[in-house]
């Protein structure tokens, strides 16, 4: 499409600030999706001390046993629902920057070089959210591991 000077400077302009404010859009979205998990994780922590301790008292469980397992799931379970959103709200994110990068790279006269996209910031991505599930279980294993060498 072959724009007059102005206006393609002007449609350039307006789709590098629409560009910027994804950018903005998608960190923040990051920060708070890390934010929510890193609080999560906390408040499981001493939600299943709390099961953990009843259960003792109660004579569910001895005391050289770890948490059942499905009890625990059920934590893991709800940290990888909220990496799942996070993620899917950051993939809405990358697809609407995409929209409009994918406008100022066909542009073919665009006054300033556009970089090439690649897919690693999406691996990322999943990574940043889906670390804190992954850790979680591991932490798990590795309890359970440790408590059956005893």
């Amino acid at each position: 499409m072959a724009f007059p000077s102005e206006q393609r400077k002007e449609r350039e302009k307006m789709i590098r600030e629409e560009l910027r404010g994804l950018r903005d859009i998608a960190l923040r979205v990051s920060q708070w999706g890390v934010t929510l998990l890193v609080s999560l994780q906390t408040a499981l922590f001493f939600f299943r001390k709390d099961v953990y301790e009843r259960m003792l008292r109660n004579g569910d469980l001895k005391p050289d046993q770890g948490l059942p397992l499905d009890r625990y799931v059920v934590g893991t379970t709800y940290l990888t629902i909220v990496a799942l959103i996070f993620f899917a709200m950051s993939m809405l994110v990358s697809k609407r920057f995409r929209f409009y990068y994918d406008l100022l790279e066909t542009d073919e006269k665009a006054l300033v070089p556009v970089p090439t996209l690649t897919n690693a910031g999406r691996w990322l991505i999943a990574a940043l959210y889906f670390i804190f599930p992954v850790f979680d279980l591991l932490v798990k294993l590795w309890v359970r591991f440790e408590i059956g060498l005893r």
